[in-house]
């Protein structure tokens, strides 16, 4: 018999949740008539889904034994984490008696819509898994369709089920009163808010790391990217470990495809040159927003940023190259960027601002704002780094042999 609890994270710890809390309706974003769910009965529905996969689960986790009698868990514990505007998410701890633990990120969505960009979600996710070496995303266990709630107020729920990334921490800009400079802070549960540790140094790194994610995922057969990633939705989660090292993951790939504006037809080389430009430019400025808390106004990071981003960027690029052992034109891209002057680059991300407008970005608005700011800030940084950008296409090449 498996023990089950069921706990809510809060800034002070997980907690049990109340017998009134239990009986309140759970926020589904969808319309449904009648009364919606109970969240009791949104925890039951992922505790039934969990138990019914436990002997998967159990292969998964990698401790257990071969003449194991039963894979079922003797306790079970499922934590409330977030409910975001498009999915629930659920911290699951498997424990099995003297086989140890797993732990499972359990996202749950309930609106028509967010249905489909979770199932999406999980297919991009299980591709990105299986097509590198480098493992920068969590790995997706399963994903199912189940009825939650009884009789008409019972609504159809997807959820999926992968890997918990244990000890990283959704990060967040803040910006100090009367300080326009934005800082970095983690969310540790039973921490709150806590501003990253030497600053000066992991705060590039972060930005760094990112951007590396970012590139390294890019697809040179169909030219596909990593699209509609936001740092405000806390797509990116952290780790420092014991040496106050800093490590990055993405949690999240809404769409996996190229930018039809960056496919201009002109033959393969033309168009891996031209998508590898709007990649690039796509990522400096889009790493550089983000809300206050996650949840606040919009910021946009300090110019300083840019330089770690154009770094992590070709790192990235380079690690792709030495792993699947084909050639980028890097030097060709590094050469075209340091051309541009501060008005080229705000012609060429015309057809950039487009694309996210058409997909409806909530920050769309807040990019055109500062697009131009941030064009006169990426020439320079683009010209302040030209000995820098030649070194590293040099060391790319070299990686590519």
């Amino acid at each position: 018999m498996t023990r089950i609890k069921y706990l809510f994270s809060t800034p002070s710890g997980d907690m049990p949740p109340t017998e009134n809390l239990l009986g309140t309706e759970i926020k589904t974003g969808t319309k449904i008539s009648g009364r919606a769910p109970e969240l009791i009965d949104y925890f039951n529905i992922l505790s039934e889904t969990i138990l019914e996969q436990s002997e998967n689960l159990f292969h998964f986790s990698g401790t257990g034994q071969k003449n194991q009698q039963s894979f079922r868990p003797n306790r079970l514990y499922i934590t409330s984490e977030k409910c975001g505007s498009l999915y629930h998410v659920a911290r699951a701890c498997l424990f099995w008696r003297n086989c140890g633990q797993i732990v499972l990120a359990v996202i749950t969505a309930f609106e028509t819509t967010a249905r489909k960009v979770l199932k999406r979600d999980h297919r991009n996710l299980s591709y990105l898994w299986d097509s590198r070496q480098i493992k920068l995303v969590p790995r997706p266990y399963f994903i199912c369709d189940k009825k939650i709630g009884q009789g008409r107020n019972a609504i159809t729920a997807t959820i999926s089920i992968m890997e918990w990334l244990e000890d990283f921490h959704e990060w967040h800009f803040i910006c100090p009163i009367r300080n326009d400079s934005c800082r970095v802070v983690m969310w540790k549960p039973g921490h709150g808010t806590c501003p990253l540790p030497r600053p000066d140094q992991l705060e590039p790194r972060l930005f760094e790391k990112i951007a590396g994610i970012l590139s390294y995922y890019f697809d040179p057969g169909d030219l596909s990217q990593i699209c509609l990633w936001s740092n405000a939705a806390g797509d990116f989660i952290i780790r420092l470990d014991g040496c106050r090292q800093l490590s990055a993951r993405l949690t999240t790939v809404r769409e996996y495809q190229n930018i039809p504006e960056a496919v201009q037809g002109f033959g393969p080389a033309a168009n891996l040159l031209v998508t590898l430009l709007y990649l690039f430019l796509d990522i400096t400025l889009i790493i550089r927003i983000d809300r206050t808390n996650g949840t606040g106004r919009y910021l946009f990071a300090d110019s300083k940023f840019i330089k770690p981003a154009v770094t992590g960027f070709f790192a990235g690029l380079a690690t792709l190259m030495k792993e699947k052992n084909l050639r980028l034109p890097v030097h060709e891209l590094m050469h075209l960027l340091k051309d541009l002057n501060d008005r080229e680059l705000l012609q060429v991300y015309s057809p950039l601002m487009d694309f996210h407008r058409t997909w409806g970005r909530a920050d769309a608005h807040f990019m055109e704002i500062h697009l131009p700011r941030h064009c006169s800030e990426l020439a320079v940084t683009l010209k302040q780094l030209d000995d820098q950008l030649a070194a590293t296409a040099d060391s790319t090449s070299r990686l590519a042999a």
